[in-house]
């Protein structure tokens, strides 16, 4: 069986290399997985062309910028939903300094057409089987290839994390999959899941979660790209115009002081005109909506309702209006003032004219403790708030694709229409009758529908790996979620985890 495979987002130098290790341990049963495309940074572009010769390589940093569009011809022009459109926008606003996320335009959209087109084209004439995501597709590029799965019935795996210990998981994009299995459960995963519940039980810790601390310390840098690149469109443009290295460089310096002293005035303002005192709701009841941190990470393709944040506060509102819905600011966008690529003042705006709405900003882990267990139910797209929610015997809504999917306590929908309060009342009930024992158990239980694997490709880890860790563990992760996906996706049986 050949099963040809696009690579997309794999930018750490030792994925390269652990992705060859994972797919040879295939060869002995003929399967021949075959990496087609691959998108990452040029960084690893000579690694990735030395290992995988017929593999067309696409740097993301060019893909970020909506680069890749015209250069082939289209099969058939994509017209993109309302709801595709949102999420390239989204994305989109990373690059800009005042943009909307809400608001795009006509040339957006032909823009965001243009890639997924593009994206199509590649992936139907390298006869792509298999879409292999690192983590939620989150740069313009990606989301144009999945978008283009998705309209050719080309299978699609994500490799996900639950931020529980450094362990890893597969995801489907498929609802119509369903696996009934139960993995092995290793000690150190039984071990490393009870210690982050109980760092994460507010009883008895009030520390920040570790990730919260210095997410960057223990991640290997992805290598030097060999072309240049810059986060901002704009500074983008100069280069591209200009071809000066120095003057982009240096546009690039006083952009990022501009940023941060205009960032600091943004969040004064805000605080002054929008935000509501913790102290002040205590005592009522409310519905607490957590934001997140990097939204088009965590909203974008995963929740399938909206990606905008407000947009859903506004539907809650109205759906609840007699109850006061707070919402509460990730602490990570206040510290690290990117709140305005997150946060207009459009949205905050709209949200204030709603009598039962209050924006609050992250006080004391101890005031965070007090409104969170005084909540009738909390809210985010799939935030480990809900680590810290269910050990409250507070309920928590997950959007789509949540990690925990099977958790007591915990209520999976896909818009805020199907949220049930029935269904919470049951799950509150059952939190009540719960020990945290028997609660922790459960989570697990329902972590062990799929094969979680210890290592790191990407995202927030707490330990520290050395070279030969960082491969062996990423290699053993590619080949458990491919071997997951060929089991779902593929008439072959899946193959013992021989390491």
């Amino acid at each position: 069986m050949n099963i040809n495979v696009a690579i997309l987002a794999f930018e750490y130098l030792h994925s390269v290399e652990a992705l060859k290790l994972a797919i040879s341990k295939f060869k002995n049963e003929k399967i021949f997985i075959n990496p087609s495309i691959w998108t990452a940074r040029d960084g690893i572009k000579s690694k990735v062309n030395n290992l995988f010769p017929e593999c067309k390589f696409l740097d993301a940093g060019k893909g970020w910028h909506g680069y890749f569009r015209k250069p082939l011809e289209c099969y058939e022009l994509i017209k993109l939903t309302e709801l595709e459109k949102k999420h390239f926008s989204y994305t989109h606003s990373r690059l800009s300094f005042f943009r909307d996320p809400a608001r795009f335009n006509k040339n957006d959209i032909k823009i965001y057409t243009e890639i997924t087109n593009y994206c199509y084209t590649l992936l139907k004439t390298n006869n792509v089987q298999l879409c292999f995501f690192i983590s939620m597709p989150h740069t313009l590029l990606d989301l144009g290839f999945l978008y283009a799965a998705q309209r050719l019935e080309i299978k699609i795996l994500i490799r996900g994390g639950p931020y529980i210990g450094d362990f890893n998981y597969p995801v489907l994009m498929n609802n119509n999959i369903n696996i009934s299995a139960s993995y092995p459960v290793s000690n150190t995963l039984i071990h490393d899941f009870k210690v982050e519940f109980n760092r994460r039980n507010l009883k008895i810790n009030i520390e920040e979660p570790s990730y919260m601390e210095n997410p960057n310390t223990n991640m290997p840098s992805i290598p030097e790209p060999e072309s240049i690149f810059f986060h901002k469109s704009l500074i983008q443009k100069i280069y591209s115009i200009t071809k000066n290295k120095s003057l982009s460089i240096f546009a690039d310096k006083v952009f990022f002081k501009l940023k941060k002293y205009y960032c600091i005035v943004y969040i004064k303002l805000i605080k002054k005109l929008f935000v509501t005192k913790e102290d002040s709701v205590i005592g009522k009841d409310y519905i607490l909506v957590l934001l997140q941190y990097h939204p088009e990470q965590t909203t974008s393709t995963s929740a399938l309702d909206t990606p905008f944040e407000d947009e859903r506060v506004l539907n809650l509102a109205q759906k609840y209006p007699d109850k006061l819905i707070l919402v509460r600011e990730h602490p990570g966008n206040i510290r690290r003032t990117e709140i305005n690529q997150y946060r207009s003042i459009r949205a905050l705006r709209e949200l204030s004219k709603l009598k039962n709405v209050r924006y609050l900003f992250p006080d004391s882990r101890e005031k965070y403790l007090q409104i969170l267990e005084k909540a009738l139910f909390t809210v985010s797209t799939s935030g480990t708030v809900a680590l810290e929610s269910i050990q409250l015997g507070v309920p928590s809504i997950h959007f789509s694709n949540s990690f925990a999917k099977g958790f007591p306590g915990i209520v999976v929908v896909s818009s805020v229409d199907e949220i049930d309060i029935e269904d919470i009342t049951l799950e509150k009930n059952n939190l009540n009758n719960m020990s945290l024992n028997d609660l922790i158990d459960g989570c697990l239980n329902a972590m062990t529908e799929r094969p979680m694997e210890e290592g790191f490709i990407t995202g927030y880890h707490n330990k520290v790996y050395t070279s030969n860790e960082y491969l062996t563990g990423a290699s053993n992760i590619i080949f458990s979620c491919l071997n997951y996906a060929l089991s779902a996706y593929f008439p072959k049986p899946r193959l013992a985890n021989n390491r």
